[in-house]
């Protein structure tokens, strides 16, 4: 267990990141057109948070979190006086919380592998020794369905119409009015980053003749189909051996993790809330089914993808780095491992399903972070709680997003103002599915990965076969909800 402040940003960005779950989701969050001016940039400070003032004699919020990175890395705490400018701002948003309300903030930070067993011993036997959990998503999950956390719902202060909290989250997943887990912006760091963007290398894309990548963006016409269509240019035998491999140049670099991204890049949900308040899976649909054959033909049968299992993505972004391919489907992250990339390169969403879709959506990466309360929590720490995670999520969005997003994101790493603008649509469409954050690995979060695995582009009998194990695990998760106490 470590206590230790943020250092360098995305620098640290490594592998660990690659090699973690993938996600799928489907809302339909409030768009605005590419090129607007940021509403973080110009509307946050705007923005109250709606908390009364309090005077808390001192307490302390103590949270426990995840090393994400396997580095000395957190996003709870941070140290005065640091000339970076995300530790400066985790400093000053603590600061600014604990002085207005009279309190403190405190991390526990674990290695990921280290995680599980304090949080649960510590809830199980009633040990408040901390207050609020960042979580990997997925497990999350497991940890809501086993009674050890408490319902967001019932905590004074918490505002989750605020744009520092993901409303999807609420609308994806809240269970009969109960919601045990949320994301918002105390976790800044793998909100943002932990979210999939389709690079392209924008010197090969000049030479081939393609038309404006952004342009194209911004018309609503960036397809799967279109994808497909620019691979195939990219694609060449270098070597001239006549068979392609990792020496030559590709039209798309992806693994078959990654592939997951399409499902919901298409909009495509795999659960959705009903009316009348319990979730039901809604993913068999003729949509899917061409889905499913759109990328196959991308990925398969086209040649022109260079696709192989997850534990590859580092390799990916690679080869990438050193011209090997035109598109490659990585991380947002994934930017400061090509900050020697000689060719220039550029950032767009994942494609649409076909031009008449509504909007791009992004693909969170399965380690971000969820946050729950743990159950161990006294209730008359209930109002105490909730204004502290209130006020540190606002001024998070405030003072922590601007900082990762609009100076390091941007000024250090994306190279043209039109990259710039992309960041900024992909950051707004964040969606996260009822589906994947209760898969539990029996449910239809990696449908798309687990078919490109085989490689089959058979869902007719993938669905068949993998109905019965998935129905068994959500409706196991959604009786389980419903009766805990």
């Amino acid at each position: 267990m470590k206590k230790i402040a943020l250092p360098i940003f995305l620098a640290l960005c490594v592998s660990a990141f690659f090699w973690s779950c993938q996600s799928a989701a489907d809302a339909k969050p409030e768009q605005e057109a590419p090129g607007e001016p940021s509403a973080v940039a110009e509307k946050a400070d705007e923005i109250p948070d709606g908390l009364p003032e309090y005077d808390f004699g001192g307490k302390t919020i103590t949270v426990i979190s995840r090393n994400v990175l396997n580095v000395d890395i957190s996003q709870i705490a941070a140290e005065e006086g640091s000339a970076e400018p995300i530790n400066d701002a985790v400093y000053r948003r603590n600061l600014k919380v604990s002085e207005r309300f009279g309190a403190n903030i405190e991390s526990l930070l674990f290695d990921e592998s280290d995680f599980d067993q304090p949080f649960k011993k510590a809830i199980l036997a009633g040990d408040d020794s901390f207050q609020l959990a960042a979580m990997h998503i997925i497990q999350s999950g497991v940890y809501a369905t086993e009674g050890m956390l408490v319902d967001w719902n019932i905590i004074p202060g918490i505002d989750i119409s605020k744009p520092w909290w993901n409303q999807t989250v609420a609308k994806n997943t809240q269970i009969g009015g109960r919601l045990f887990l949320e994301q918002n912006d105390i976790p800044t760091y793998t909100v943002i980053c932990n979210n999939h963007i389709m690079f392209f290398n924008k010197k090969l894309a000049g030479e081939l003749e393609i038309p404006n990548l952004y342009e194209t963006v911004k018309e609503g016409k960036w397809t799967i189909d279109l994808l497909t269509q620019y691979a195939k240019l990219g694609t060449k035998d270098l070597n001239g051996d006549g068979i392609m491999g990792e020496e030559d140049r590709w039209g798309f670099l992806a693994s078959t993790g990654s592939t997951s991204t399409f499902l919901a890049g298409s909009k495509q949900a795999i659960l959705e809330i009903t009316d009348g308040g319990l979730p039901e899976i809604v993913l068999n649909t003729p949509k899917m089914v061409s889905i499913v054959e759109k990328v196959y033909e991308l990925c398969v049968e086209s040649g022109d993808t260079y696709m192989k299992p997850i534990d590859r993505e580092y390799d990916f972004c690679m080869m990438f780095c050193g011209g090997k391919s035109l598109f490659y489907n990585g991380y947002i992250n994934n930017c400061a491992l090509l900050r020697d990339m000689e060719d220039e390169f550029g950032l767009i969403p994942i494609p649409k399903f076909d031009e008449g879709q509504d909007g791009y959506y992004t693909q969170i990466q399965g380690n971000s972070d969820t946050i729950g309360i743990p159950k161990s929590l006294p209730e008359e720490d209930y109002e105490f709680v909730g204004a502290m995670v209130e006020a540190l999520a606002a001024e998070s969005y405030k003072m922590v997003r601007p900082a990762i997003y609009e100076t390091t994101l941007k000024t250090k790493f994306a190279r043209d103002l039109e990259s710039e603008e992309m960041l900024d649509l992909v950051s707004k469409n964040i969606v996260i599915d009822f589906g994947f954050i209760y898969n539990n690995w029996q449910g239809f979060a990696f449908t798309l990965w687990e078919l490109m695995e085989k490689p089959s582009s058979d869902f007719a009998s993938y669905y068949e076969r993998s109905l019965g194990r998935a129905q068994k695990n959500y409706d196991k998760v959604i009786e389980t909800i419903l009766n805990i106490e």
